[in-house]
């Protein structure tokens, strides 16, 4: 049972590795979804990730959470997507960025050692969950509320150039195993996106004037999007793979989508950083 419960992430993972992208040029790209994984009051997380080694496209993301109380979590984050055909002349280039903006509320539980008694297993949950000593085992369950602000830019080899931006507001669900050495992200964003003040300049191609067009007339469009994220290491920096997809509908792919991303960083503890000495101290003053 635990070696089919184990899989099951590695699954997820090399089906949206799986996906493939179209050719032509894009007018969205999902983005990593708010992977914060706050746990615990004053908690401030920073992470960063870039594409894998591409010939033909390059993505960057940023993300930092922060906990001002218990249960209650602030998450922000930058993403950019670029990508090229330096092979035409003048080359085929295409950009975009997006801003996103959460607050939500988390609720994480610790895995504590069956072999305790009640008594000690209740005071090593309250030394794990308000004095910060270890990086406990556990699970962690998420849910945030946010909005995003983009742009996308394309540029033809007609000589052509087109620019949109773009607004989404979403509610994300995630769930997390979090611990010392190793642990796993899932989370869903369920959003609507819709496109406005269209620029056109120069001669793009009569198609993409089309798509041009119906992106701004035919709002709002139903995003459901998916982020997986392996991340592995000790104390409180950590190594993270990160996969983001997007589920494909008849209306979406008018669009011109990339269909998945990935991603390979960082994620950083600060916090735990700022309480390195406050730690060394309480540590000296439990008996167990």
């Amino acid at each position: 049972m635990k070696f089919k419960l184990s899989i099951l992430p590695i699954l997820y993972l090399i089906i949206l590795l799986c996906l493939n992208s179209s050719c032509g040029h894009k007018y969205y790209a999902p983005n990593d979804a708010d992977l914060v994984v706050l746990k615990k009051k004053h908690d401030v997380h920073l992470s960063g990730t870039t594409d894998i080694g591409s010939k033909s496209k390059q993505s960057s993301n940023v993300q930092l959470g922060y906990s001002p109380i218990k249960h209650l979590g602030f998450a922000g984050s930058y993403f950019k997507y670029n990508q090229w055909k330096k092979t035409q002349n003048p080359p085929v280039r295409g950009n975009g960025k997006i801003w996103n903006a959460a607050i939500g509320a988390y609720f994480f539980q610790p895995l504590i050692s069956k072999g305790l008694s009640k008594r000690d297993s209740k005071r090593s949950k309250k030394i794990l969950r308000n004095q910060h000593l270890f990086h406990p085992a556990g699970i962690l369950m998420d849910i945030y509320f946010g909005r995003s602000k983009g742009s996308v830019n394309n540029l033809y080899d007609t000589g052509g150039m087109t620019q949109l931006k773009f607004q989404k507001n979403y509610i994300q669900f995630g769930i997390h195993w979090t611990s010392k050495s190793i642990g796993f992200d899932l989370a869903t964003r369920i959003g609507k996106l819709n496109y406005s003040e269209a620029i056109i300049s120069g001669k793009p191609s009569s198609s993409s004037s089309y798509v041009i067009d119906y992106l701004e007339s035919n709002n709002n469009f139903n995003l459901l999007e998916h982020s997986f994220r392996l991340n592995f290491g000790f104390n409180h920096i950590r190594l993270v793979l990160s996969v983001s997809g997007i589920s494909q509908s008849a209306k979406l792919n008018q669009l011109g989508v990339v269909e998945a991303v990935t991603t390979f960083g960082m994620i950083v503890e600060i916090d735990e950083f700022l309480r390195k000495n406050k730690k060394e101290g309480i540590e000296k003053n439990i008996d167990f």
